[in-house]
């Protein structure tokens, strides 16, 4: 028998400083990503995360990343690209 429940992931930024637009600079400290997959991998029935390139992932961070991953056992689900800000 399959497994029919449906993955499920998140974004890496609900583990973050829990910044809005009331209070821009967040209400902590925001953590690092390997730290936020950390965070991430203990909610319950979680498959994945989104990741955000280049602010969570990037081509310094890519091994680290990867690393985290593979020990906490999650997927990546998604890697949105933030290039909106710079016109290169």
């Amino acid at each position: 028998m399959t497994n029919s429940l449906p993955k499920i992931s998140t974004h890496l930024g609900y583990f973050g400083s829990g910044s809005d637009r009331y209070n821009p600079d967040g209400y902590k400290n925001a953590s690092s990503p390997a730290e936020r997959i950390r965070l991430a991998s203990k909610v319950r029935r979680l498959d994945g995360v989104e990741l955000n390139y280049p602010a969570l992932v990037n081509e310094e961070t890519v091994d680290e990343i990867s690393s985290v991953l593979a020990e906490t056992g999650l997927a990546v689900s998604n890697v949105s690209i933030n290039l909106w800000g710079t016109r290169k």
